[in-house]
């Protein structure tokens, strides 16, 4: 803010930038397509849920996995990893960071659609493919979802030396073609947590399995392990961090915001412990660079701490950061949002250069589509430009500028359908009839068959029509429109996971911040102080820089006092008051994260973030 940085403060407090790109499709159908893709994570749930997906089937079938355990500890809960049931933590940590970093960074991206808590608004509207179905809860969509993935990654730092690394076996798990809810409830031999009984029974001459099982006399966990591994406790701790300063920043859960913190803390130790990485193959290999993750965690811990020590560490491995590593961003290659987090937290200028270097790769790997053409060509390959996208986002935040935004429009545009062949590649959504969209997703909830069907009945599967708009992104073969199988068993084109709608999300957040940014002032909560925030669309607060100070108005209120306060909670100035409003001088300020809480003449407070550089 010193040098002059109106846009990236602007980004910080949360207010919008004029768009200075335009994609092809409205602000209405951005904002659609990121509603579908962010809800995507509430159909991802294991554990006690409630996993929208699975809400219609019997009741004993919404809940799955409740018994996973680890050491006699509750480990319940979290993201699946595709449309499967097994957890890897190579992606689901992973995903939970950058959908974490994605609201903290374009937080006017992200608005408050639906209740994310329970979906008991869209069971009353039955509304389930309508942006407008669901009822706002005060709380955004994305958070929603995230809180539920927090809570278990604290379950998952167990403590000091040990973090769940993985739940399930992927490939018992890929032996039958049921629902969570069905699979929980099966024998341990079949991916189940039933240690006697819950075997198939089978009806008529065919032996067909109809989702009859023999009755199940103890349930136990299924396999749970916690291997060292350096990057999934580094993404554990980072997002507990990043989750623990959002819910404190929205003066909501402040319960989970003090354990959030109290588990990142274990969550690091495990990391700054081991040096190791694990694979399960044959899904995941090791993570043969863990740097680039140890750097997000200890920077992330130094934000929520202000404990030098974490900054210390931090340093010590920036130089480790793989300046390029010639692939895409994704869990195995963190380093792009190790150099954005080194930027904007450490305000260290060779991160950022190093961001933008990794913004200018993607944008010169566009091939004549449009597509950043990165990463594996031969499965999954849709998420790798999206993901290319969000960095990009974040370079233009850093950098203050739009200078990636045709880049950034491109990548989504291209999967929700403006291409040559009109094709989209997230589920469910298509602007209009003359689109194409895929409604063969690889992912088992998505259909709630619980009788495992032969292959040849899977390609004619139907969902139940709430679930049409799962929002999922498909993987596709390839960086092109055409030759797309919109087929369930043609996984390589129409598989889903949850790491692939991270870029997705990210990039849509950035748009919309752009085009139909939400009212950021709704979604602040009464604080411990007692005194009542500003709440509501009728009121507004602007912030504008000039030299060596910030000016705060609001619209319709007087603004009467207020004070700055750094990451410890220690008050560092005081406002001074103007005939416009209030003003923050920040020529005595270090560089760094600073909370502004002002107050209105009727005794209202608001609180936002400003970044000083």
């Amino acid at each position: 803010m010193r040098k002059g940085n109106a846009a990236l403060l602007a980004l910080c407090l949360g207010m919008p930038l004029m768009a200075s790109a335009a994609g092809k499709f409205t602000a209405a159908d951005y904002k659609r397509a990121l509603w579908m893709a962010t809800r995507f994570y509430g159909g991802q749930r294991s554990g006690a849920g409630p996993n929208w997906l699975l809400i219609g089937l019997p009741d004993s079938l919404q809940k799955s996995f409740t018994h996973d355990s680890y050491g006699g500890k509750d480990v319940a809960g979290g993201w699946f990893d595709c449309g499967d049931h097994v957890m890897f933590g190579q992606t689901q940590y992973w995903a939970a960071y950058s959908l974490a970093k994605a609201y903290e960074a374009f937080p006017q991206g992200f608005d408050d659609l639906y209740n994310g808590v329970d979906y008991s608004d869209y069971v009353s509207s039955g509304k389930w493919n309508d942006p407008s179905g669901g009822t706002p809860n005060g709380i955004p969509d994305i958070i929603d979802e995230l809180v539920y993935e927090a809570d278990y990654i604290a379950k998952a730092a167990i403590s000091s030396t040990e973090f769940i690394s993985l739940k399930g076996d992927g490939t018992k798990d890929h032996n039958r073609w049921v629902t969570a809810g069905m699979m929980s409830m099966m024998s341990q031999n079949n991916g189940g947590e039933c240690a006697s009984g819950g075997d198939e029974k089978y009806d008529g001459p065919n032996w067909t399995f109809v989702g009859h099982l023999t009755p199940c006399t103890s349930y136990a966990s299924r396999q749970v392990k916690a291997d060292p591994d350096r990057t999934m406790s580094s993404y554990g701790a980072a997002t507990l961090a990043v989750m623990s300063r959002l819910l404190t920043r929205l003066n909501i859960y402040p319960e989970r915001a003090k354990l959030y913190a109290e588990k990142a803390k274990l969550a690091y130790q495990a990391a700054a412990g081991t040096s190791a990485s694990v694979a399960y193959t044959p899904f995941y290999d090791v993570n043969k660079h863990s740097e680039d993750d140890y750097v997000v965690a200890s920077t992330e811990m130094y934000l929520l701490t202000g404990d030098a020590t974490y900054k210390t560490n931090a340093n010590a491995y920036l130089g480790k950061v793989d300046p390029n590593h010639n692939w895409a961003f994704c869990y195995s290659n963190n380093d792009d949002i190790a150099y954005y987090d080194a930027a904007t937290i450490l305000s260290d200028a060779s991160s950022r250069s190093g961001l933008m270097k990794y913004a200018d790769y993607y944008k010169s790997k566009e091939n004549s589509d449009g597509v950043s053409a990165v990463g594996d060509a031969g499965w999954g390959s849709l998420r790798y430009p999206l993901a290319g996208a969000y960095v990009m986002a974040l370079a233009n935040s850093v950098a203050g500028t739009a200078k990636y935004d045709d880049d950034v429009y491109k990548q989504v545009d291209f999967v929700m359908g403006g291409n040559s062949s009109n094709q989209s590649f997230i589920t469910g959504f298509r602007k209009d009839a003359n689109y194409k969209m895929p409604q063969h997703p690889h992912h088992r909830g998505y259909y709630q068959r619980n009788d495992n069907p032969e292959d040849s009945k899977k390609s004619s599967m139907t969902p139940p029509e709430k679930n049409q708009s799962h929002g999922s992104l498909v993987g596709n073969i390839g960086f092109a429109s055409s030759g797309f199988q919109d087929d369930v068993l043609q996984y390589k084109y129409t598989e889903v996971c949850t790491d692939y709608n991270v870029g997705l999300v990210g990039a849509l957040g950035y748009i919309v911040s752009k085009l139909a940014p939400a009212d950021t002032n709704a979604f602040f909560h009464k604080g411990s102080s007692g005194v009542p925030e500003v709440a509501g669309h009728s009121t507004r607060i602007s912030f504008s820089q000039v030299q060596g100070r910030v000016e705060v108005r609001m619209a319709g209120m007087a603004l009467v006092s207020g004070e700055a306060y750094d990451l410890s909670g220690r008050r560092v100035a005081a406002l001074v008051a103007r005939e416009t409003g209030l003003s923050l001088s920040t020529m005595g300020l270090k560089s760094g994260l600073y909370l502004v809480r002002v107050r209105t003449a009727e005794g209202q407070s608001l609180s936002h973030s400003v970044m000083v550089y």
